[in-house]
């Protein structure tokens, strides 16, 4: 009887122990699949928050994709095409615009689906969403990496089963009720971390795998922390100032980088403090006390002679309002070159518009036959001069803009003394109607850069040492070499420049010949030279004196070609 009740309760404990085994693997799957399911909706929150609009922001693609392995990213645009993938070349992929979790981003903000991928054959859990410029972002990770995770995980589980199987079997058949009271003690000693004493042997392997479980559990632990310090680089390395604000204003998060915009003190304690403490702004106080505005709102401030582009975030849950994320970005160089291009389009606007009105004026004169015939070669000689002087201005901003075009071109190995003795060559012409004599002493200097770039840098100023060169005077051009680079200087005994000019001599437009009316004072030559010398990286010295003539010199590195 005995033996028939060990045989009956055996096989019931046997069945018992597998319909747990399935129950807990079921639920442990479901759990396991919905935590990788969570883990994917929160890569790609995060990756929306970073602004990750185009593919302009490829290095910070690769580093997430090199953060959160095992994860596919793709960004998408409106009609559907592939814009970038971590995984494979854009171009080579076809349009997503038919497939579901796009089209559900597209139409309701957020999308999911689980299907074969056609470029990599294997299937996937897709999660996108909704950038605010329209593009869809996209993460994914194979399915079967999933379920190699979960089979990693469950082997454990299922291993724990079956020796609480072979523990039950031997327990039953030589282990009564002190046996039972026994293994109460011994698993509350377990848990209390102490250790198993003599009397019962057998539960040692418990002992150990919930040790060895332990361990796979601070093993875990150890894994979360890598990604959250992998987290916090990124988050302190962002090229953009970065907080995170709670419902009531105060500072949650903070890098470096918005400390160093808002012009504050690193070694200050800024969590827990009013964001108001590091930026005092009128419309951003009026932003912030808006608890019902749940769209994104962008201010622009100046700190510390830096002009800021402000962008607030709001944080929702469950339409609720959280939090916001702030975002700061330096537009100093941004504004000063918007600038730039007004004044650069004024001045080109008014330079043209002198020449334009005196020809226009003496052309109107000729033809309602306002000048007497003797006056005529006079004032078509004026229409020459104005014609002429609008041919220099146009051939002035076509060789400016000329730079700027070619800074990126191919560089190649360049004879800067043959190309320095064209460019004399080229102007002695000029040189020769006002008797000037031009000197060359040329060292031996090759150079790897872009030729049209340092071309028009050294036309520029030989042309204006004849320009502004006094008759019968004398232009001196010298090129030395130097261990880190060559310098190429040239003088005139001409006019010179004062003090006040002096300082803005290399502005566009700006010519310290006051009689603008000239043909050849266009006011850009020497913003050509400044320009071009910035794009190789060199600088220019000028050394003057007025009614004494002008030497500039230029130094351009080879490290900088």
């Amino acid at each position: 009887m005995k033996r028939s009740l060990f045989k009956r309760f055996s096989i019931l404990v046997l069945l018992m122990v597998v319909l747990i085994t399935l129950a807990t693997t079921l639920n442990f799957y479901d759990s396991y699949k919905d935590l990788h399911e969570r883990k994917l909706l929160d890569i790609l929150d995060f990756l929306k928050n970073m602004n990750l609009e185009d593919a302009e922001h490829e290095k910070e693609f690769d580093a997430a994709k090199k953060s959160f392995r095992g994860i596919r990213i793709t960004l998408v645009d409106s009609d559907g095409n592939v814009i970038y993938d971590t995984d494979e070349a854009a171009s080579k992929m076809e349009s997503h615009s038919t497939r579901k979790e796009i089209v559900e981003a597209k139409d309701l903000g957020k999308g999911s689906d689980i299907r074969k991928s056609d470029t990599l054959g294997e299937n996937f859990y897709y999660f996108a969403t909704r950038l605010s410029n329209g593009n869809i972002l996209r993460v994914s990770e194979m399915q079967k990496n999933i379920f190699s995770s979960f089979k990693d995980s469950i082997i454990p589980v299922v291993f724990i089963l079956f020796i609480g199987l072979i523990i039950a079997f031997f327990s039953i058949n030589h282990v009564s009720n002190k046996l039972v009271e026994n293994l109460k003690e011994q698993f509350t000693a377990i848990s209390h971390g102490q250790s198993l004493d003599s009397e019962f042997p057998e539960l040692y392997p418990i002992k150990r795998i919930v040790r060895d479980q332990q361990d796979e559990l601070n093993e875990r632990l150890d894994d979360l922390k890598e990604y959250r310090d992998t987290i916090e680089i990124i988050f302190r390395n962002m090229q953009d100032g970065f907080l995170f604000i709670d419902n009531v204003n105060r500072v949650e998060m903070i890098n470096s980088k918005a400390i160093f915009l808002l012009g504050k003190e690193k070694n200050e304690g800024y969590m827990g403090k009013s964001v108001f403490y590091l930026i005092r702004d009128e419309k951003l106080i009026e932003i912030l006390g808006d608890r019902d505005s749940k769209r994104e709102e962008k201010i622009e401030v100046e700190i510390d002679d830096r002009k800021l582009l402000i962008t607030v975030d709001p944080v929702l849950v469950s339409d609720n309002l959280v939090g916001r994320i702030i975002v700061i970005r330096d537009v100093t160089e941004e504004s000063i070159l918007e600038r730039e291009r007004r004044e650069f389009t004024s001045n080109v606007t008014h330079e043209l518009k002198t020449p334009l009105t005196s020809i226009n004026g003496y052309a109107e004169m000729l033809t309602n036959n306002m000048v007497k015939n003797e006056d005529v070669p006079k004032i078509g000689d004026m229409i020459l001069k104005s014609g002429n002087r609008m041919l220099v201005l146009v051939e002035k901003i076509l060789s400016l803009s000329k730079v700027e075009e070619q800074k990126n071109n191919k560089k190649e190995d360049i004879d800067v003394k043959e190309l320095i003795s064209d460019v004399v060559n080229t102007i002695n012409s000029k040189a020769q109607n006002k008797n000037i004599s031009i000197t060359t002493e040329l060292d031996e200097v090759r150079y790897t850069g872009v030729r049209e770039v340092l071309e028009e840098t050294v036309y520029n100023l030989v042309d204006n040492a004849v320009k502004y060169g006094k008759d019968d005077g004398k232009v001196w051009v010298k090129l030395v070499t130097r261990d880190k680079g060559f310098k190429f200087i040239v003088k005139d005994d001409g006019i010179g420049i004062d003090d006040l000019d002096r300082e803005k001599i290399f502005q566009r437009f700006y010519t310290a010949d006051k009689s603008r009316n000239s043909a050849d004072a266009s006011g850009i030559g020497l913003s050509i030279v400044k320009h071009g010398v910035e794009v190789m990286g060199g600088t220019v010295i000028l050394e003057s004196k007025l009614g004494e003539g002008s030497t500039f010199e230029v130094f351009i590195p080879y490290n900088k070609a």
